[in-house]
């Protein structure tokens, strides 16, 4: 009967040893699937950070293409004002300036 015992404590024995060796198993294949997560987490922010820059960069491309239409419109649409005004002035300041003229004459004889 002692070696039945002694029989059943070796196969406890045995399956305690395998289910230890089970559990150290699971746990460096756990740590490795831990591992591997970092890793495609750490890839994906990686390629998420570049696509993002990407974005950025384009959009702030067009908006300065577009800020810089802009301006150039604004710039040309000044220009022709000014040139305007320079016309009129030009074709006009004797006039204009006679016309000042008799104003105040006119003004102070009134007074």
């Amino acid at each position: 009967m002692d070696t039945q015992i002694e029989q059943v404590i070796a196969e406890l024995s045995k399956i305690d040893n395998a289910a230890e060796n089970i559990l150290l198993q699971t746990e460096k294949e756990k740590e490795k699937y831990d591992e591997e997560i970092k890793h495609k987490t750490r890839k994906y922010d990686k390629e998420l950070d570049t696509v993002i820059k990407n974005k950025l960069s384009a959009y702030e491309s067009k908006l300065k293409k577009e800020t810089q239409t802009y301006m150039d419109k604004l710039q040309k649409d000044t220009d022709s004002s000014i040139k305007k005004l320079e016309d009129a002035y030009n074709k006009n300041h004797t006039k204009w300036a006679k016309d000042i003229l008799n104003n105040l004459l006119k003004r102070q004889g009134d007074l």
